[in-house]
């Protein structure tokens, strides 16, 4: 998952009005761009970590 969408989330979401994005359009640009961070390809080369032997803290993607 891209690690834009988490903060675009908590923006759009944010409990003070003034903290939210200004428009629905403006939101939905965000959004497209985390999402096309997200469909890119990981660097050749990397590891994906197990499952069974990740430690608390570390991403499984």
């Amino acid at each position: 998952m891209s690690e834009a969408l988490d903060p675009l989330v908590f923006q759009a979401t944010a409990a003070d009005v003034q903290d939210r994005m200004v428009s629905a359009d403006e939101f939905l640009r965000l959004l497209d761009a985390a999402e096309a961070d997200a469909a890119m390809p990981e660097p050749s080369g990397a590891v994906a970590p197990n499952p069974l032997t990740v430690q608390p803290g570390q991403s499984l993607h």
